[in-house]
C-alpha cells in the first residue's frame, strides 16, 4: 500500500514538473494569457455566484442587506413605487393601482430577495452592479437600539462591542479595539457582546 502511494506522488510529481516546464516555457501571448483570462472569468463567475446567494457573506451582512432592501422597497411602497416582483407572480396578479398603496401589507425580506435578484447575462449583470455602486441614492436610515451617544469598547477582532463597565470593555488595547458611540458602532455592523444594546 505505501509502495503504491509513493508510485502515485512520484508521478504527480513528474506531471507538475512537466507542466512547470511547459508553463515557462509557453509564449504568453498565444498560452499563457488566455488561460490566465479563463482561470480569471471561472473565478468571478462563482464569486458573483457566490455573492448572489450570500453564501459569502456573515448571518449579520445577510440581516443587514435584508433590512435595507426591506426599508427600501417600504420607502419604494409610499413613495407610490410598485417594488419589483418576480415574473412569476407579476403575470398572474395585476399591480395594485396608486390609490391602494395604503392597504398594502408589508413586504418581507425573503419575497424582497426574490424580487431583486436580477436575470440577463454577466455584461447586464455587472454594468446594473456597477451602476448601484455609483448611484447618488444616499443609505436608508438605521435604528440604533439603547442609547446612541453611550461609549462602547469595539472588538476589532470578533466584531463585537462591549458596554462600560463589562469585564472586556478595553481588553486589548489600542492593537485589537477601539471606542466609539453605540450608534457609529452599530452602524458598521458591530453587534453588542451581551446580545442586547447598552442603556
Amino acid at each position: 500500500m505505501v509502495a503504491h502511494l509513493y508510485a502515485r506522488l512520484m508521478l504527480l510529481g513528474r506531471f507538475l514538473r512537466a507542466l512547470g516546464r511547459w508553463w515557462m516555457e509557453a509564449d504568453f501571448r498565444s498560452r499563457q494569457a488566455p488561460l490566465l483570462v479563463v482561470a480569471l472569468g471561472i473565478w468571478g463567475l462563482t464569486a458573483q455566484a457566490a455573492w448572489r446567494s450570500q453564501e459569502s457573506g456573515t448571518p449579520l451582512l445577510a440581516q443587514s442587506i435584508s433590512k435595507i432592501t426591506l426599508g427600501q422597497t417600504r420607502a419604494a411602497i409610499n413613495a407610490g413605487i410598485t417594488p419589483p416582483r418576480p415574473a412569476a407572480k407579476a403575470e398572474s396578479a395585476p399591480a395594485a393601482p396608486v390609490s391602494n398603496l395604503a392597504n398594502v401589507p408589508p413586504v418581507s425580506p425573503a419575497d424582497v430577495q426574490k424580487s431583486q435578484k436580477p436575470s440577463g447575462s454577466f455584461p447586464t449583470l455587472l454594468a446594473a452592479s456597477l451602476r448601484s455602486w455609483f448611484s447618488a441614492e444616499p443609505a436608508s436610515p438605521e435604528k440604533v437600539h439603547g442609547n446612541p451617544r453611550r461609549r462602547v469598547w469595539v472588538d476589532m477582532k470578533t466584531g463585537l462591542y462591549y458596554c462600560p463597565g463589562a469585564a472586556y470593555y478595553g481588553f486589548g488595547g489600542r492593537s485589537r479595539g477601539k471606542v466609539m458611540p453605540q450608534k457609529d458602532a452599530e452602524y458598521e455592523y458591530f453587534q453588542p457582546a451581551t446580545g442586547a444594546p447598552c442603556r
